[in-house]
């Protein structure tokens, strides 16, 4: 009979230290949750390069970065020279007119009286441009011997320089009337407009790439060229920085382990 306290102690005691065990461990697990919130475990930061190329041989004419400037996607680094391409597409511009025209013309027939009309014109051309080449051709000896002024001479090639204008513009015209109500031709002037088009579509394209743009958010971290440098395709002109972050679903995944247990800790309390 004097052994039973002793049994009672000994299960007081035991469920006491278990309770302190218990209440330790959820310490413990909370603790961990804690500080894998502040500090999550699995996520690290690393640092990556881009390199921002040049498509093209041109002029540097603008540079609108230094080393460390913060970049937005899309935000203009630098400019190249479009003076060329430009000059390009107004050529073709000028082009696509022309060859509307002659397709208008192509598909319409005219009369008899304007196709003669337009006839005579380009014969009167022809013959004032033959004339203006003979006084060129002579006035051009004359001068070369002294004979004449250089204000008769400059005369004469200005002369020249008209008829041969002139009769340019003639014989288009004489062209596009001519032209009118034949298929072939109709379809020869269609696919230079499509040509045409398409040319000045890849010269804008071009143009668009003479504007270099930053390809992500990130911080400019090496200037390779300078104004005034002649880039070439290819060519590294910018290095920009991404600073990007990963995180790992283990870690994660062990978090959410540690809430389980505190909650099962918890309920057997």
């Amino acid at each position: 009979m004097k052994i039973y306290p002793n049994i009672m102690h000994n299960k007081k005691f035991l469920v006491l230290s278990i309770i302190i065990f218990l209440l330790i461990a959820l310490a413990v697990s909370c603790l961990h949750c804690f500080f894998n919130y502040i500090f999550p475990p699995g996520t690290h930061h690393h640092i990556q390069t881009i390199s921002v190329r040049s498509t093209m041989k041109a002029r540097l004419i603008e540079i609108n970065v230094k080393n460390g400037t913060i970049v937005k996607k899309g935000m203009i680094l630098a400019r190249l020279d479009s003076t060329k391409l430009r000059s390009e597409l107004a050529t073709e511009q000028n082009n696509f007119s022309t060859i509307q025209r002659k397709l208008v013309a192509a598909k319409q027939s005219n009369s008899i009286s304007k196709i003669t009309q337009t006839e005579k014109a380009l014969d009167l051309a022809t013959v004032n441009l033959i004339n203006a080449q003979k006084n060129y051709s002579n006035a051009n000896n004359l001068f070369l011997h002294n004979y004449i002024s250089k204000r008769k001479f400059t005369v004469a090639k200005n002369n020249l320089a008209t008829a041969q204008s002139v009769h340019h513009t003639a014989e288009e015209a004489y062209i596009l009337v001519t032209a009118g109500s034949r298929p072939a031709d109709v379809l020869y002037y269609e696919k230079q407009l499509t040509d045409t088009t398409i040319l000045m579509q890849k010269i804008n394209k071009k143009i668009a790439e003479t504007v270099i743009r930053a390809p992500s958010n990130g911080t400019v971290t090496t200037i390779l060229v300078k104004t005034g440098h002649i880039t070439i395709p290819g060519e590294n002109l910018f290095n920009i920085s991404l600073n990007m972050s990963s995180s790992s679903s283990p870690a994660r995944s062990n978090r959410a382990k540690f809430i389980c247990s505190i909650k099962d800790l918890i309920s057997l309390l």
